[in-house]
């Protein structure tokens, strides 16, 4: 045959089942606020990234640039990037206090890839937010195209292949636009300054959330005490009669 007998064929398209957009910024802080620790962490590199999740936990510590405020995305055997090629993106300074937090430890290391999705989703179907990850490189992209960005670094950024012939590698990394678009997509420092304030539960009187005061003995040096006994009542409890019909077994109290 001298030409394909299917090629005036049209094939079904694969079409998404839902629209995926940007999430806005007010609906990614009601969900992040009701995050901690790694969860929240990574929810917000990939905010500040723009970077897919699996890209992100294939990251090393010697892929942060923290002098020219950037990230490497190698695309090596085992690792590769979705377009099969290397590329940088942005490191803001959200990501650089997260990465310090941690001891310069790329996320891998501190949380698992499936530990990170299970909580994730766990907590979206338990609060109900509509956004997922991908929603979060939504909006990285929004963010810098709405900052006057050029779109061919920002594809860059993204990992999209620009239908350009032109591709200006040498402009698109220079110091003034990693600034601009570090300010345009930088986003939840002040979640790191909320979770550094949590307060937990603790008495009134433990100051330094150390040293127990006023037990000792029966309860332990920092023990609390038991429920159902208040410490000003245990002299009390002392001077109680014996009832003879409780059984040995129970008198234990009256010992202590």
């Amino acid at each position: 045959a001298s030409a394909n007998p299917v090629d005036e064929i049209e094939f079904p398209k694969n079409v998404p089942r839902k629209k995926r957009g940007a999430v806005r910024d007010e609906d990614l802080l009601k969900g992040a606020r009701q995050m901690s620790g790694s969860t929240l962490h990574v929810v917000l590199m990939l905010r500040n990234t723009g970077v897919r999740v699996a890209e992100l936990f294939h990251l090393d510590d010697r892929d942060f640039d923290y002098e020219t405020k950037t990230i490497r995305l190698r695309s090596v055997v085992g690792a590769t990037t979705k377009n099969y090629e290397s590329r940088e993106t942005i490191m803001t300074p959200t990501v650089e206090a997260i990465m310090r937090a941690h001891g310069g430890r790329p996320p891998r290391q501190w949380v698992k890839h499936r530990t990170y999705e299970t909580r994730f989703f766990i907590l979206k179907s338990k609060i109900g937010f509509a956004w997922d990850n991908h929603s979060l490189r939504h909006a990285f992209n929004t963010k810098l195209r709405g900052a006057n960005i050029p779109k061919h670094i920002a594809e860059t950024y993204m990992g999209h292949t620009s239908g350009k012939t032109i591709n200006d590698t040498y402009t698109s990394y220079t110091p003034d636009f990693v600034n601009a678009a570090i300010e345009a997509v930088d986003f939840g420092h002040q979640l790191l300054t909320e979770e550094q304030n949590v307060v937990t539960m603790r008495s009134p009187r433990k100051k330094d959330g150390n040293k127990s005061e006023g037990f000792s003995g029966f309860y332990g040096p920092k023990m609390e005490p038991r429920a159902g006994i208040e410490p000003d009542r245990s002299s009390k409890i002392k001077g109680l009669e014996q009832n003879p019909k409780i059984s040995k077994n129970q008198r234990v109290w009256k010992k202590a």
